[in-house]
């Protein structure tokens, strides 16, 4: 015999325990996609003074240079005649600025005493100002010729139309006016080879190699940051300002995170 008993019992439902969500503000982050070219915060160009042939280089690209360290030994036979062209313009120059300076102070004396007329005596200052702005522009001219020649012996600011005998000797000194020219550092940073804008290699200039004036010799990179430059679609240029923080990572430095700001 089977005895089945049955009984009732009342089951409690158990109460839900609460919870509690903290509700915090955040910065919304957004990956975007873009192709571009990490380069130095800043660089700084070398340049060519004058066309001439690459006689020696004193450093290797990629290394870190000092301001005014010589970098290239370049000879230039046409910066020579640029030379002595803008030391005898800088001497004229200077005897027309002298000159109409003195004429200005006699015709200041002049028109004081009613002398002169005021048409004369604004005559005399445009002829003073157009003289000191021409010399000026000498003057800065034979500046960036000597800093390249490294003229110590003589100092050629002093010279004036009255030192002919100097200017000959000057003129004609082999050894002061050599065709070699150096080439130095602006600033401290490191050596690069100049980017071709055809995209290809970069030309690394070595001795024997000709260059024109203008030609960029190196790049000098600031080491204080990288900069990178892309180009933003017309659906994000709206989600970008100025000042704004990003994060950039690439395929190239996968485990880094460089910190910027867009400019």
């Amino acid at each position: 015999m089977v005895l089945l008993l049955t009984t009732c019992h009342h089951h409690k439902k158990s109460q839900p325990s609460a919870e509690i969500l903290t509700v915090k503000s955040q910065a919304i982050t957004r990956p975007l996609y873009y192709a571009g070219t990490i380069q130095p915060l800043q660089t700084i160009a070398v340049l060519a003074p004058a066309e001439g042939t690459i006689i020696a280089t004193h450093f290797h690209y990629g290394d870190k240079v000092s301001k005014g360290q010589k970098l290239f030994t370049i000879d230039s036979e046409k910066f020579i005649t640029d030379y002595k062209t803008s030391l005898m313009e800088y001497v004229k120059t200077k005897n027309a600025f002298t000159t109409s300076q003195t004429k200005l102070k006699e015709g200041e004396f002049l028109h004081k005493n009613k002398l002169i007329s005021d048409d004369e005596i604004k005559t005399r200052q445009s002829e003073f100002y157009t003289a000191q702005l021409t010399y000026m522009q000498a003057k800065d001219t034979l500046g960036l010729r000597l800093k390249q020649l490294n003229t110590q012996a003589l100092n050629i600011y002093d010279l004036s139309i009255a030192d002919i005998q100097k200017l000959a000797e000057l003129l004609h000194d082999n050894n002061r006016t050599s065709q070699v020219i150096q080439i130095t550092a602006p600033k401290d940073g490191i050596a690069l080879s100049p980017i071709k804008s055809d995209g290809g290699a970069d030309k690394k200039n070595a001795k024997g190699e000709s260059v024109k004036a203008g030609d960029v010799l190196a790049l000098i990179s600031q080491t204080s940051g990288l900069s990178i430059r892309i180009n933003v679609s017309e659906f994000d240029v709206n989600l970008l300002k100025i000042g704004q923080k990003a994060e950039v990572s690439g395929g190239a430095f996968p485990d880094q995170i460089l910190q910027g700001t867009i400019t």
